[in-house]
């Protein structure tokens, strides 16, 4: 390795000795030298007699790391510079950095740090030198992400400007004006157009960003999309606000002689804002009643703005989520629908929130969810939602997570006996009352038809599987139904169960439209299992399961309701129970349970 020279510029030899000491325990490969003096500096540095340079800045008319900047610059030299300088100098921090600085360390610090950090610096390395053309700032942060060393990003669009402090390979802290966190790197990731300086970063802030940094990625450029791309331009002024109340400037329409239904967005991101409104107002029987950027401003307004639902992100600054939903279940409850965007993170899961009293959870919607249809499906969810009587709303205790034993995996045995549950609005919270509580080894597959959102449901499989003794798993055209598994579908999709053999199988219908899922597949399970059928309907709306229960009972299978009394929704069980179908019905504290027991007699005996 050939010599490498280091010049230390200070008045006070203290950062000498310290460097001097750190380099001789490498041994001779390393040439310290020193001065006090900018013109000897600017004289070794235009002669390339040396390979950096660490300057300890005093100020104008003194050691200014300004000037030798600008003159290294002019010189056209590749030296590296590294300023030193105190607290009150970080002002020159950006400045410096334009300028060709190489670090700019501010005291105090830790000089062990400092001096593997020049070690690092001075290293040879095999790669090529120049400049990096039409970047984009994604794609940085990304570099530095894999790199895994600690930076700080400095962002400038126009006059704003913004710091993203990557450490040991995650983005921990972000901050932009008055922004910190999560907010603060969406609105610097949303700027269209700017420049970038980095940094080696000594010592990094408080945490602020508890998610992965691909998901961070992902979804700061999903918003940034969506804001570009909008369709029509509402304008941010929708979100003017109305004395003070974060009220949008919308009238109340009524549908059919009833008035609209008031709804509160709240949540962070002001583009998830303007979408969710824009959806939202496009139905008459629906009124965007206000808004609010957390969860301590969203308990300020809940009084004033009066709404009939609540949609409420659950990954917010300032309060979080769960903090939130548990104040609005105690002072003000209502229907409340989570939102998330799935990006993953440390901490509460979001489908823990519909334990504390939340109805139903959708994904953040996108832009182009206005042409393909999932808009409107949104809106009929949130519109179900919001008929829901808060007093039906109850707490369920938060399942923990499981580790499986081996001996609890399926044995691959093909089913003799299959039951079904069928939910819809607030029913998931009974599906997470029921599946964590079922053992491994009970002779029955069971098959959950759940009026969730497509885009949540391989989430909530996950949410289920992780604090469930049963294998918990999507379901599959064309699987063989097995004792010990159970397979989740969404009660949008048509699906069937016929017989292969002696073997049950589910097969998709993609083609097939226009059918009610649940009373079809409820049809053709009844003819593929006859009396090895049980068969249960949850909360839900009306419209569902009353043609299916009857299949069943014509082929001597089991029904079962939730007793309406303790069901968020009651129509499917009431509709059921009006009709005369059902053979038992069951307090949703029991159902688990109940199940058990009949599952035991039936095929056990």
């Amino acid at each position: 390795m050939s010599e490498r020279r280091i010049l230390i510029v200070e008045t006070e030899k203290l950062l000498g000795r310290i460097i001097e000491g750190y380099f001789e325990k490498l041994g001779s490969v390393h040439k310290i030298q020193h001065t006090d003096r900018m013109s000897e500096a600017l004289e070794l540095i235009r002669n390339n007699l040396v390979d950096m340079v660490v300057f300890d800045h005093e100020g104008p008319g003194r050691l200014d790391c300004i000037e030798l900047l600008r003159k290294n610059r002019e010189s056209k030299s590749f030296v590296q510079v590294v300023v030193v300088a105190a607290q009150k100098f970080e002002p020159l921090v950006i400045p410096a950095l334009s300028l060709g600085c190489a670090n700019f360390l501010l005291e105090p610090f830790a000089y062990d740090k400092m001096c593997e950090m020049l070690h690092n610096m001075l290293e040879p390395q095999q790669s090529f030198v120049g400049r990096v053309v039409a970047m984009k700032l994604e794609d940085v942060i990304q570099m530095f992400c894999y790199r895994k060393d600690s930076t700080v990003l400095w962002v400038f669009h126009e006059r704003n400007r913004g710091a993203i402090y990557v450490h040991d390979g995650g983005i921990i802290h972000a901050e932009c004006d008055s922004l910190t966190g999560v907010e603060a790197f969406y609105e610097i990731l949303g700027w269209e157009g700017g420049e970038f300086l980095s940094q080696v970063a000594l010592s990094v802030p408080e945490r602020s960003l508890f998610m992965d940094w691909q998901s961070l990625l992902m979804e700061g450029m999903r918003q940034k999309d969506e804001i570009r791309h909008a369709l029509g331009p509402v304008s941010m002024g929708t979100e003017q606000q109305s004395a003070g109340n974060g009220a949008y400037a919308a009238q109340e329409l009524a549908l059919d002689g009833e008035p609209a239904r008031r709804v509160m967005i709240v949540d962070d991101s002001r583009f998830i804002r303007k979408i969710v409104q824009e959806i939202l107002q496009a139905d008459p029987g629906i009124m965007v009643a206000g808004y609010a950027t957390n969860g301590q401003e969203a308990l300020a307004k809940i009084d004033e703005l009066k709404p009939d639902l609540i949609l409420l992100d659950w990954d917010m600054p300032v309060m979080k989520g769960s903090t939130t939903l548990m104040h609005i279940m105690i002072r003000s409850p209502c229907p409340v629908v989570i939102l998330s965007g799935f990006v993953g993170g440390v901490g509460a899961n979001p489908f823990d929130l519909l334990c504390l009293g939340g109805v139903d959870f959708l994904r953040k919607p996108q832009n182009n969810w206005r042409m393909d249809g999932r808009a409107d499906d949104l809106v009929r969810r949130i519109k179900e939602a919001s008929q829901i009587k808060y007093e039906r709303i109850r707490r369920v205790k938060i399942p923990p997570p499981v580790v499986k034993d081996p001996s609890d995996e399926p044995d691959a045995r093909p089913s003799k006996f299959l039951t079904i549950l069928g939910a819809s609005t607030g029913g998931a919270t009974d599906l997470i009352r029921i599946i964590p509580l079922l053992p491994a080894d009970l002779p029955s597959s069971w098959v959950v038809l759940h009026d969730m959102q497509q885009e949540a449901i391989g989430a909530f499989i996950d949410y289920l599987n992780r604090r469930s003794r049963l294998e918990v798993l999507p379901l599959e055209s064309g699987s063989t139904l097995l004792d010990g598994v159970c397979y989740v579908h969404p009660a949008t999709v048509p699906v069937e169960l016929t017989r292969v053999g002696d073997r049950p199988v589910l097969q998709i219908i993609s083609d097939l439209r226009g059918v009610n899922v649940l009373d079809h597949f409820l049809v053709s399970s009844s003819k593929a299992m006859g009396r090895s059928l049980l068969a249960v309907l949850l909360s839900g709306g009306a419209d569902r399961g009353t043609g299916g229960f009857k299949a069943v009972r014509q082929g001597q299978g089991i029904t079962l309701v939730q007793d309406p009394m303790s069901s968020t929704d009651p129509r499917m069980a009431e509709a059921a129970l009006e009709k005369g179908l059902v053979d038992y019905q069951c307090p949703a504290d029991l159902l688990a349970e109940t199940l058990k027991n009949i599952i035991r007699s039936v095929v056990i005996g």
